[in-house]
């Protein structure tokens, strides 16, 4: 019966112990995503963790991380970096493509086809950092 109990105990410690932990060891400078994000010339209104799934999309879409367009100083946080600054050259390019697919779903897709499909970066790009054509 003892060793039931002990067994028992052990199996709750291993349960309890990562659920404790999530909430009492924090990082230090945890990562919050601004209601009110700086430099923002495209995605106007976008937010939070809208933004968030927007970033996470081109991620995907074009098999990067977030330092392809945002300057990473080394031994900097993520939570640290200057992700309003215009320092890459691909911020800004990311900027024009993402009017140029707007422009191409307006005009195009849902004035000429009448279609409720639209493209988007995966739609070239196939994970890809350069569309594959």
């Amino acid at each position: 019966m003892k060793f039931l109990s002990h067994k028992f105990s052990i199996l709750a410690l291993a349960v309890i112990i990562p659920l404790f932990s999530e909430f009492v060891f924090q990082p230090n400078n945890p990562f919050v995503w601004p209601a009110v994000p700086k430099n923002i010339k495209v995605l106007k209104g976008v937010a939070g963790d809208d933004l968030k799934a927007v970033m996470q999309g081109w991620n995907k879409a074009l098999g990067v991380k977030c330092n392809f367009c945002h300057d990473a100083k080394e031994g900097v946080a993520f939570a640290d970096w200057d992700f309003a600054s215009d320092a890459k050259p691909e911020k800004n390019m990311a900027r024009q493509m993402v009017k140029m697919t707007a422009d191409i779903n307006k005009k195009w897709i849902g004035k000429k086809l009448k279609s409720e499909h639209k493209i988007t970066c995966i739609t070239c790009h196939r994970g890809e950092k350069a569309p594959s054509m």
